[in-house]
């Protein structure tokens, strides 16, 4: 019996529906999701991917934690690498203590596979730069944090004797990353 023209229509359409549902049953669940309230807060992802539920709990952690000193007119330079599944949020923060008074200048700077993130500067003694994740970004990969000693003038006494060539410092970083947790 040949089909006719109705018959062959419907058959068409019937491919088409059964495509589109192998498209919502095979694709649809290998998409992650992202939390786009508050990106790099600590929490819970739960994207389905590949059929299997797993849990991506955010956690903060400290990557780095250095001391050093850095001579006045100097850069220290600390590099380190992040290869979590998933990076929110990189922090470093820089503190340091004037020996003489409260005019040493440091500037901190945040690179991000050799490009500036973010960059902070003050006599405050303690500095913070950051690196935040915007939606559906990784932030993972290769930083390099860079301390410079922009000034230490440390002038004392009636005949100007500089006693101040730079300062101590001490700096950590952090980072929220993900952790898969399987089902």
């Amino acid at each position: 019996m040949n089909a006719g023209p109705l018959q062959r229509l419907m058959r068409n359409d019937l491919r088409a529906v059964a495509v589109f549902m192998v498209f919502m049953f095979v694709l649809i669940p290998g998409l992650e999701l992202q939390d786009t309230e508050t990106p790099g807060a600590p929490g819970s992802l739960t994207p389905p991917t590949g059929g299997h539920n797993q849990t991506q709990t955010l956690k903060t952690g400290e990557v780095l934690s250095r001391s050093g000193y850095t001579n006045e007119g100097q850069s220290t330079e600390e590099k380190f690498g992040l290869g979590y599944p998933l990076v929110t949020n990189v922090k470093a923060e820089l503190k340091w203590t004037d020996d003489y008074g409260s005019n040493d200048v440091f500037s901190i700077e945040l690179k991000r596979e050799g490009q500036s993130v973010d960059k902070q500067q003050g006599t405050t003694g303690d500095l913070t730069v950051q690196a935040t994740a915007k939606a559906g970004e990784n932030l993972a990969g290769n930083f390099t944090v860079i301390i410079t000693c922009v000034s230490a003038p440390g002038v004392v006494g009636p005949s100007p004797i500089n006693r101040d060539n730079g300062n101590s410092w001490d700096m950590k970083v952090t980072a929220t990353y993900s952790e898969e947790v399987g089902p």
